[in-house]
């Protein structure tokens, strides 16, 4: 299958979930993830706002900014995407794409010295951890751009969003690791 026959699929697989099930899927999601080890040492936490039957990330941002920890959204700026620092979620407008997004005000961007985790959104993963993303390209550009820094990069994805093997491309970025109601993928 080609990148956009699978992305296709994933799309009429995630608009036939319930609200129920999605609430319910990202809860158990979020569970695990709050228990992370990697979560709770980061200090600065790069994570999309949920859009179009997503994983839920909002309790996450919440239990981050709760934590003391640095918590930047993305903003879609062009063709590129840069992160936002925010201090709570209610001040989120919609973007170009209809994803709620932080006004312009302080971009925080991954450095060395800070321990940086990235949740990653994404339609498709793969057990050898390749991803197929919304087909624009913003988070394999902002990986290329910070390829030098370390921090670790986490997708939230459910069951049906995991294959065997998906194509990828020599600019497309791997992911850590990916969690799933039942199972992490390291």
């Amino acid at each position: 299958m080609t990148k956009q026959e699978i992305r296709d699929i994933i799309k009429a697989e995630k608009s036939a979930l319930s609200n129920t099930e999605i609430i319910h899927y990202s809860d158990v999601i979020t569970k695990q993830f709050l228990k992370d080890e990697a979560y709770n040492h980061c200090n600065t936490l790069f994570c999309y706002m949920a859009f179009n039957q997503e994983v839920i990330t909002v309790n996450i941002i919440q239990n981050a900014l709760e934590s003391g920890k640095t918590v930047a959204i993305p903003k879609v700026m062009g063709d590129v995407i840069r992160f936002y620092q925010i201090q709570a979620t209610n001040g989120l407008k919609p973007g170009t794409l209809g994803i709620l997004e932080p006004e312009l005000g302080d971009e925080v961007i991954p450095l060395e010295e800070n321990k940086n985790l990235m949740i990653v959104p994404g339609l498709a993963f793969d057990l050898e951890k390749n991803r197929i993303g919304y087909g624009k390209g913003y988070y394999d550009r902002y990986f290329a751009e910070y390829k030098e820094i370390s921090y670790e990069k986490i997708a939230f994805a459910y069951e049906f969003q995991l294959f065997d093997s998906i194509p990828s491309d020599p600019m497309d970025v791997k992911i850590d690791r990916i969690i799933t109601p039942s199972r992490v993928i390291k």
